[in-house]
């Protein structure tokens, strides 16, 4: 058995789709020969860079490979070319599935998206990581069930850990002034419509009009200056700007020490396409984590979970406030997570991957 990662983009393991790419890559090729290949792209691509969008091959492909697109952008080359079997990992489904994505796309960029999906179409097996976008596939796509087969999420346990001593280390590398009475919430990953920041900062402000002295650490690149500019205004509207550190990406080496420097993580998502990965990490972290129904935290995980809708900002705050008034119920609800997130390991999702490999080729065989 042979597989090709195949993308239009050079992702860096930092980035969500990079770290998922990389991270399956390195466990799949312990039972099986994994590559890498670039995609070939019309000439002026290199200045004219939304052709990148609409690679029209596939570089060094070895005939009768998996060829594995690991997001939506790309499966525009599937329409340009007979790539069997193929398998295409949808993270989620974006506008499709969310109005909040809509300021994302213009004209131009909502046609783009249309080609990569008439792409995805035509993928032999997509992968899935919840019933949620199992089921958008088919309503919005009319992806066929049989076609689409759900790997469970996945988290590095060792990476993500318990660490004495983050506070002192974060404090050095990035002139965090920790304050002992003070509470400290964070939230990891970008400021798009859909991540629904509005909604904590809400929550803030219920907060502070209870007197708690809470902090938001907000680690992770904004997506695009647009968005931090409504971050901000949302905040200052909110009246919590002073209660909200901006820390832009860090490296992974870092951000366990981020988590472990928090007492509470939170997630105010409206749209997942699988376990938010924010929650699994801050469980691994051993930190009691408050979300909304949109993280798709399965019933497993509730023990370690408050779970609240995601337009009901006093809710969100009662959930934290429950957990600065209760340090004990606090360090339970982390010590469970991090017991029960220990079970979500990349093993279990390569494995599966594999059966589904497997699947796919023996269907191949039987035609």
């Amino acid at each position: 058995m042979r597989v090709e990662f195949v993308s239009p983009y050079n992702h860096s393991p930092k980035t969500g789709i990079g770290r998922y790419m990389h991270t399956l890559k390195s466990h799949l090729e312990r039972s099986i020969e994994v590559s890498v290949k670039p995609m070939r792209f019309a000439p002026f691509s290199s200045r004219l860079s939304f052709l990148r969008n609409f690679p029209l091959a596939i570089e060094g492909h070895v005939s009768g490979s998996i060829v594995h697109i690991p997001q939506i952008m790309g499966c525009f080359v599937l329409s340009r070319r007979d790539y069997f079997p193929s398998v295409v990992t949808v993270h989620d489904l974006g506008m499709l599935e969310t109005p909040l994505d809509q300021p994302l796309f213009n004209r131009f960029d909502r046609w783009v998206l249309h080609q990569q999906l008439q792409g995805l179409k035509r993928a032999d097996l997509v992968l899935v990581h919840s019933d949620r976008t199992r089921k958008g596939l088919t309503h919005h796509l009319d992806i066929k069930g049989s076609a689409i087969v759900k790997v469970p999420s996945s988290i590095d346990s060792t990476h993500f850990r318990p660490i004495k001593d983050a506070k002192e280390y974060v404090s050095r590398g990035y002139g965090i002034d920790f304050d002992e009475k003070t509470s400290y919430l964070i939230y990891v990953g970008s400021e798009l419509p859909r991540k629904n920041m509005k909604l904590l900062f809400e929550a803030l402000a219920v907060l502070k009009g209870r007197k708690r002295k809470v902090m938001l650490l907000k680690v992770g690149g904004a997506g695009g200056d647009t968005w931090r500019a409504l971050t901000i205004s949302d905040a200052e509207r909110f009246g919590c700007l002073e209660n909200v550190i901006f820390t832009d990406r860090v490296s992974e080496t870092d951000l366990p020490f981020f988590y472990n420097s928090a007492d509470i993580c939170v997630t105010p998502t409206r749209l997942e396409g699988g376990f938010a990965w924010l929650a699994m990490e801050g469980m691994a972290c051993e930190k009691p984590i408050v979300a909304t129904v949109d993280a798709l935290v399965p019933e497993s995980a509730r023990a370690a979970t408050f779970v609240v809708q995601d337009d009901d900002p006093v809710a969100f705050a009662d959930a934290i406030d429950t957990l600065i008034l209760y340090p004990e119920l606090r360090k339970q609800m982390g010590e469970k997570g991090r017991e029960i997130i220990t079970s979500y390991t990349w093993q279990s999702e390569a494995r599966c991957t594999i059966e589904a490999y497997t699947r796919l080729l023996n269907q191949s065989d039987s035609c």
